[in-house]
């Protein structure tokens, strides 16, 4: 039986989706409370793991580990770094890179995880499931407005808030990057190595320029529950679990 493991840094990413689990037992480990219940009749484990890949990875080992998930969703916000995008638009990953990882002293290039990808000329990219991103996009293909793009890319993550025109510019360029969060690659990297498969969905909330504060302060809430709807509306559409 799968059990799907949900990971969101904040209290927004999650509240709709938290209110909206049945059969809720709680779980503190390593400071982080789990929710373990079911979501229209799938059984989940969701947490609130906290700003920053370290969180993000500590988290998705859990969900393995204590929790024996089978899948993994990182959920929540990011900052626009594709040409022509807006605020509200939503990104589903295709593959997912650390763009703050740097040992170019040593050969490798930016973004390379030195033990992890072969080519030592290029990033490492961990590849989310198709399976998972195509039964995502169908539901987000319901319930987003009309006016809102629905994309699919390469998510850069890295333990800094992006605020700057140039170093969007810089993302988009090396990685070819379509959203820049905090915490999605770290989980990637986690499910990568325990062959869990993986998503990742960011809700622009901002466009990672010199507004990217004051948009986030005030969009954050709207991002995070369009994708938190989604994400119900797929899990109403996935076969029931046996009882």
């Amino acid at each position: 039986m799968e059990k799907w493991g949900i990971i969101g840094a904040l209290e927004e990413e999650l509240s709709l989706l938290t209110a909206a689990m049945e059969n809720v037992t709680t779980h503190t480990v390593g400071g982080r409370i789990y929710y373990e219940g079911t979501l229209e009749g799938h059984s989940v484990a969701v947490t609130k793991c906290g700003v920053g890949k370290v969180f993000s990875a500590m988290a998705a080992q859990v969900l393995i580990d204590r929790f024996a998930v089978t899948k993994l969703i990182n959920i929540g916000v990011a900052g626009g770094v594709g040409v022509g995008l807006h605020v509200g638009d939503m990104v589903l990953s295709t593959d997912a890179v650390q763009h703050d990882f740097d040992v170019t002293a040593l050969g490798y290039a930016v973004g390379h995880n030195m033990d992890v990808s072969d080519d030592p000329g290029k990033p490492t990219r961990y590849v989310a499931d198709e399976e998972l991103r195509e039964r995502f996009k169908a539901a987000a293909q319901k319930t987003l407005p009309a006016d809102c793009g629905l994309l699919e890319g390469t998510i850069a993550s890295g333990d800094q808030f992006i605020d700057s025109a140039a170093t969007k510019e810089e993302l988009r360029e090396r990685f070819g990057a379509v959203a820049c969060e905090m915490e999605g690659a770290a989980m990637a990297q986690v499910a990568f190595c325990q062959q869990v498969p993986f998503l990742i969905v960011r809700t622009l909330s901002d466009l990672a320029d010199v507004q990217a504060p004051i948009s986030f302060r005030e969009m954050v809430q709207m991002a995070a529950d369009r994708a938190t709807t989604a994400l119900l509306c797929m899990f109403r559409d996935l076969p029931k679990d046996p009882a």
